[in-house]
C-alpha cells in the first residue's frame, strides 16, 4: 500500500498536520444529511448519484452527464488506468503519488519528469518538450501536491496544445482547488470544449473534511466514454451518506468562504514562523505548506504525539522535505512551540 498522511491509528497521535484537511471539520448540513441518509441504509444507494451529479453539475457550471463520482478521487485513477489502452503515462513530478503507483500496478511504464526546486516547482514551457513521443497520458496535480503551487493559464494551455496536436489525454488532480482564495481564476473546465481528452479529478476531501466519507467525482468532455466508465465501475460505489452529505455540501457557500477568510490570515502566521525556524518554506496557494528542514524531524515530533508529513517519499524530493497542514490557530501555535523547542 502506498504512503499518505493522516495515519493517526499509530503512535497515539493527538495532533495532525500531515493531512490537508479542512480543520472546522465537515459542514453543519453536510453532517446532517449525512447522518440522516444512515437510517436509510437499508436501502442500495443510487449507483448513478443522479441528485448529487445534478448539484455538482451547477456548482461546477457543467453538464450532470459529463461527470461520474466515485469514492474518493483514487478509486476513480485506478479506473481510468485499467480502462486507458496505454502503454506509458507521464507525470509532472512532485505529484499525487497514486498516479504512478495505479499505473504500475496497472503495467504501464511511467515517465517522471521533475519540476526544479529553484523555480519552487513551478513548471515552465520547456519541460513540455520533453514529454516522451509514446506517452498516451500526462498526469499533475494544480495546486500541486505537495508543494501547493497552481500552473499558470499560460503553461496550461501550452500543455493542451501539445497534447492535443499529438493526442495525448490529460488527467488533471484539482482535489485542492476550493481551498484556494481565487478558485474560480484556476477553474480548468473552461479548456475541456477545446480538448476532449482532458479530465479533471475534483473532491470534497480536503476541502470538505469528508475524507472519511470517501467521496471524489471527475469532470469530462467525452460524455459517451463516461457513460462507458459508469458501467465498468461497480454497482453501488458511493454511499448514501457520502452522496447525501456531498449533495448537501454542494449548497454550503457560506462555509467555503470563511475557510478561504481563515487562510488568508491564517497562513501567513505559519510560513513567518517557519521561517524565522530557518526552514525554506515554498511558495503555496493552497492550505498547506511544503518546507525543507533537517532530517528526521517528523520521528522528533511524533515523540510529541505530533505527525507531520514526511515528503522523501515523493518523486523529486528527498530526506529533509516535509508539509504541513495549516490547522487552527492554537494548533498551529502548539506546533511552532514545539520546533521552536527543537531547533
Amino acid at each position: 500500500m502506498n504512503r499518505h498522511g493522516g495515519d493517526i491509528y499509530e503512535n497515539g497521535i493527538r495532533l495532525d498536520f500531515s493531512a490537508n484537511v479542512n480543520p472546522f471539520g465537515m459542514p453543519e448540513a453536510a453532517v446532517t444529511e449525512g447522518m440522516n441518509a444512515v437510517r436509510y441504509s437499508g436501502f442500495y444507494p443510487d449507483p448513478y448519484c443522479t441528485e448529487l451529479r445534478t448539484a455538482l453539475g451547477k456548482r461546477d457550471r457543467v453538464d450532470p452527464d459529463n461527470i461520474l463520482c466515485g469514492a474518493g478521487i483514487t478509486e476513480i485513477i485506478y479506473l481510468l488506468l485499467s480502462r486507458f489502452g496505454i502503454k506509458k503515462i507521464t507525470i509532472l513530478d512532485p505529484s499525487f503519488s497514486e498516479f504512478a503507483y495505479a499505473a504500475r500496478i496497472c503495467g504501464k511504464e511511467v515517465q517522471h519528469i521533475i519540476l526544479k526546486e529553484e523555480d519552487d516547482f513551478r513548471p515552465d514551457e520547456s519541460i513540455i518538450n520533453r514529454i516522451d513521443e509514446d506517452t498516451g497520458l500526462v498526469c499533475f496535480s494544480s495546486p500541486s501536491n505537495p508543494s501547493g503551487v497552481v500552473y499558470s493559464e499560460e503553461f496550461i494551455q501550452k500543455l493542451i496544445d501539445h497534447c492535443h496536436e499529438r493526442q495525448i489525454m490529460i488527467l488533471a488532480d484539482e482535489a485542492f482547488r476550493d481551498c484556494c482564495e481565487n478558485r474560480i481564476r484556476y477553474d480548468l473546465t473552461k479548456y475541456l470544449q477545446d480538448h476532449p481528452g482532458m479530465i479533471l479529478l475534483r473532491a470534497f476531501t480536503k476541502s470538505h473534511a469528508m475524507a472519511g466519507l470517501r467521496f471524489g467525482y471527475m469532470i469530462g468532455a467525452d460524455r459517451a466514454g463516461i457513460w462507458t466508465l459508469r458501467d465498468m465501475i461497480q454497482p453501488w460505489n458511493v454511499s448514501l451518506p457520502a452522496q447525501w452529505a456531498a449533495q448537501a455540501a454542494c449548497d454550503d457557500r457560506v462555509y467555503l468562504k470563511r475557510f478561504r477568510e481563515f487562510l488568508r490570515e491564517e497562513k501567513p502566521y505559519v510560513a513567518r514562523n517557519l521561517r524565522a525556524l530557518g526552514f525554506r518554506v515554498f511558495p503555496s496557494e493552497a492550505n498547506y505548506f511544503l518546507f525543507k528542514g533537517e532530517a528526521g524531524l517528523k520521528e522528533r515530533l511524533l515523540e510529541k504525539k505530533i505527525l507531520i508529513r514526511d515528503c522523501s517519499d515523493y518523486e523529486g524530493l528527498t530526506e529533509g522535505f516535509y508539509r504541513i497542514a495549516v490547522r487552527k490557530h492554537e494548533e498551529n501555535e502548539i506546533l511552532m512551540k514545539t520546533l521552536r523547542e527543537m531547533v
